[in-house]
């Protein structure tokens, strides 16, 4: 969710994690545009595939003003 009073864009990194809790992956999510107090759902790509039950880890979040 933007909760700035501007627009902005995010690049937010991610760990995919085992059930163990060890990191098996990582990748990142990019958004477009996102007008204040809105919000988006985006799916974060990895460089692999990972098994069933792998959960992610939200990491860094960048913000970038347009």
């Amino acid at each position: 969710m933007n909760r700035t009073e501007g627009p902005a864009a995010y690049i937010v990194t991610v760990s995919f994690v085992d059930g163990d809790g060890e990191e098996v992956d990582d990748g990142i999510a990019t958004t477009e545009e996102i007008a204040p107090g809105d919000a988006v759902t985006v799916r974060a790509l990895g460089s692999g595939e990972v098994a069933a039950g792998t959960k992610c880890r939200t990491g860094e979040v960048e913000r970038y003003v347009p």
